[in-house]
């Protein structure tokens, strides 16, 4: 029985080992894939891949090298499959957006022309 504790975060080093991938393929994939690869840094900046992180990179590494898919088709892939498992949370977060842009007009609109910012709408 294995009573060592199981690491929260792994370095780039071990993320890359565990894939069977260079270093650098990873930094790439991280400036590709934004939104779905953003590994956490340590104080002292080096990146820190939670579990969730190399499964992220084990699907990427699947789109890429096993489908054959160009860094867009699989960009595009992640996206549609982020979309269909959270569907509502993307609508959420859309709705959050749109309140946010609404209330920054608000203020625009309120430098200008307080009168009309109180009133709510526009003559």
């Amino acid at each position: 029985m294995n009573d060592e504790p199981k690491k929260k975060y792994c370095s780039i080093g071990e993320a890359a080992q565990q894939l069977g991938l260079k270093e650098h393929v990873l930094r790439q994939w991280e400036k590709d894939f934004p939104k779905d690869l953003q590994p956490r840094r340590s104080s002292s900046n080096h990146r820190r891949y939670t579990e969730e992180d190399i499964q992220v990179l084990r699907r990427i590494k699947y789109l890429v090298y096993h489908e054959k898919l160009q860094l867009d088709g699989a960009r595009l892939r992640l996206e549609a499959e982020r979309y269909e498992s959270g569907g509502l949370r993307n609508v959420q977060e859309l709705s959050y957006t749109i309140d946010a842009i609404a209330d920054a007009a608000r203020a625009i609109i309120t430098l200008y022309d307080p009168d009309q910012a109180e009133s709510g709408r526009s003559e």
